[in-house]
């Protein structure tokens, strides 16, 4: 019914869109180390890899594939991602490209 509230069954495990949605949101909670994003461009070879269930942790691994410049005010940013759970266990694995925000030269 409508407006319950929804206990997740025995075993279940967290829906892949939940957890993505939920990595990308840590990457951008990084502002020190991630770039100002402009837009999301694309994600790749989306991979669920092992199940996460309620109450377990994730981390996010970042690896920077490349970086272009587009222009002098913006570049194109293509990393891959891993996200691991608190024993360290790949459990979602993907490839994203961002518009960013150059860094001014200093």
């Amino acid at each position: 019914m409508i407006g319950d509230s929804v206990a997740p069954e025995p075993g279940a495990s967290v829906a892949a869109a939940l957890l993505f949605a939920i990595s990308l949101g840590l990457l951008q909670a990084d502002s020190e180390r991630h770039p100002e994003v402009i837009a999301f461009v694309s994600v790749d070879r989306l991979r669920v890899v092992a199940p996460l269930f309620p109450g377990d942790t994730i981390t996010v691994r970042e690896t920077i594939q490349s970086v272009n410049p587009i222009n002098i005010a913006s570049g194109l940013l293509e990393t891959s991602q891993e996200v691991l759970n608190q024993s360290g266990d790949t459990v979602l694995r993907y490839a994203a490209k961002f518009l960013v925000r150059r860094r001014p030269v200093e």
